[in-house]
């Protein structure tokens, strides 16, 4: 399941992992179906999913060790369901952790879970101590045995996530580019796709933006992630290309109202009213901006702006 992860087959993931389940239940075996669960969640974070819960998750943690490892995953699931503040208040035990955990066996994936919990949290100081934890292992993969339960890819990549949440963009461009070529040498899909578009994020946010750059990479990306059937980070892809696009003057002053109004909901008749035009005129407008956008349909247009496109 792990390795199909790593490598996007996320059906076959599902299917092996469900596999194990069958087997840890038949085996009476705690731990295995925990680590099932704890799969699920993180394939969760890297899909863009909220997490499929258990009705008795609250029972399987409170049965489990006590440990870092373990406890790390209740904030990690309070964030990926979007409940930040129950995620920050359960996080608080852990923000400073990297900086006291003694390195060992599971040193490596709690101060990665770590580090994930806080760059979806944006936390103002963890990402920051988590980059300088694990920068000396920047130049290898996770996922190496030491109690984590799934891949994702080359390290590189985390760091480039932390520095660009730091606010140092131009040192997250150098790991981003060392993920995208580390993650390409073993086959890593979806790692190289999230790569890509850390890459684009930085170039932005960095001392040298360069638009036409970070939007190749930002497109290769989406391409990927629409293939590989991640729609959280698809969205995240098509609203930094909107934001380049209308950047360089890809959309005309005209196509961009029309764009602001689909994707607040409006109907084509609504637009069209609002703008003293024909619904024909709208249509062709829509058809130009899906056309340029490189989207397909309105609902994708709309979920650059995160809301429900009109009838």
């Amino acid at each position: 399941a792990t390795r199909h992860a790593l490598l996007g087959e996320f059906i076959l993931a599902g299917e092996k992992t469900e596999a194990a389940w069958y087997l840890a239940q038949r085996m009476g075996d705690q731990s295995m179906i925990g680590m099932y669960y704890v799969f699920n969640f993180q394939l969760a974070l890297i899909r863009g999913t909220a997490p499929d819960l258990p009705t008795e998750v609250d029972e399987i943690f409170s049965a489990a060790p006590d440990t870092p490892l373990v406890g790390i995953n209740i904030p990690l699931i309070h964030a990926l369901c979007g409940q930040c503040d129950e995620a920050r208040a359960t996080f608080e035990q852990f923000r400073m952790l990297p900086a006291q955990l003694p390195i060992g066996p599971r040193w490596a994936p709690i101060v990665s879970q770590i580090a994930m919990v806080a760059t979806l949290l944006r936390d103002s100081e963890c990402p920051e101590l988590c980059y300088r934890t694990l920068l000396p292992i920047a130049q290898y993969y996770d996922g190496d045995g030491s109690g984590a339960v799934f891949s994702h890819g080359a390290n590189a990549r985390q760091l480039g996530d932390l520095a660009l949440t730091a606010g140092e963009p131009d040192l997250a461009l150098g790991h981003f580019a060392d993920a995208i070529a580390m993650n390409a040498r073993i086959g890593a899909a979806p790692s190289v796709a999230l790569s890509r578009l850390g890459w684009a994020q930085s170039m932005m946010a960095g001392a040298s933006p360069n638009v036409a750059r970070a939007s190749d990479q930002v497109q290769r990306a989406a391409a990927e992630f629409r293939r590989l059937d991640m729609p959280g980070p698809l969205v995240r892809a098509l609203e930094l290309q909107n934001r380049l696009d209308v950047s360089r003057g890809v959309l005309t002053a005209r196509e961009r109202e029309v764009m602001h109004l689909v994707s607040a909901g409006r109907s084509n008749r609504e637009v069209a009213a609002t703008l003293f035009v024909s619904e024909r005129t709208v249509e062709s407008h829509v058809r130009n901006i899906l056309a340029k956008l490189g989207l397909r349909n309105r609902t994708e247009l709309a979920a650059i702006a995160g809301k429900k496109p009109g009838a």
